[in-house]
């Protein structure tokens, strides 16, 4: 029965932390500030993404 209890919570946890991630990706407050949601989430491979270039 512990052993049952115990995998709930994992799994619980693993399925709340994925929606999350999913939330994350499409938050509105993210799309809005210009930013992708790779790169708001530090994901994102392109560093100088909002930087002026200097020229």
């Amino acid at each position: 029965m512990v052993q049952e209890i115990a995998v709930l919570i994992i799994v619980l946890g693993a399925v709340g932390y994925t929606a999350y991630s999913v939330y994350q990706i499409f938050n509105p407050k993210r799309i809005n500030s210009g930013k992708c949601a790779g790169c708001s989430s530090a994901s994102c491979t392109i560093n100088n993404l909002h930087q002026p270039s200097k020229k």
